[in-house]
């Protein structure tokens, strides 16, 4: 077990598992649905957190990628060439680099303008994917073993 697939495995299934309090109808950090939708989507045009569907699909889509690292990649490179690890890898990479890229981009800017995920959208959450999306790069780049 390396060091970045551990920490990966840590950060993912930490963030899976607060969707999963979202989904049950937690509110934290938020007082509220209306807060707490300011902080995570910062839409301004919305006052509620994304449907509880959508809220478990990210949750399960959250939740696989964290294992990824740790359970599925060794399983499946055990039973055959790395070639399907490296390109999961680099796919998972690609989505969190372009969340991080995008959190950046003038349009995610108007978009998500509330307060305060604007501001944490710049000093956390974006640093944050592109720092997912670096290490599922080591991951592809070692062939899932760094």
């Amino acid at each position: 077990m390396s060091f970045v697939a551990l920490a990966l495995t840590i950060v993912l299934a930490l963030i899976a598992g607060i969707h999963g309090f979202w989904a049950l109808g937690g509110v934290w950090p938020g007082q509220d649905k209306t807060e707490l939708s300011r902080i995570v989507v910062g839409n301004p045009r919305l006052s509620e957190m994304p449907s509880t569907k959508l809220t478990v699909i990210v949750t399960f889509l959250l939740a696989g990628i964290a294992a990824w690292p740790l359970l599925i990649a060794p399983i499946l490179r055990a039973l055959g060439p790395g070639q399907l690890v490296t390109a999961a890898s680099i796919l998972i990479a690609s989505v969190f680099l372009l969340r991080g890229f995008l959190g950046y981009s003038a349009a995610m800017r108007r978009r998500h303008s509330a307060e305060p995920f604007a501001t944490y959208n710049r000093l956390y959450y974006s640093p944050l994917c592109l720092a997912l999306g670096a290490g599922f790069l080591i991951l592809a780049a070692d062939g899932g073993m760094a």
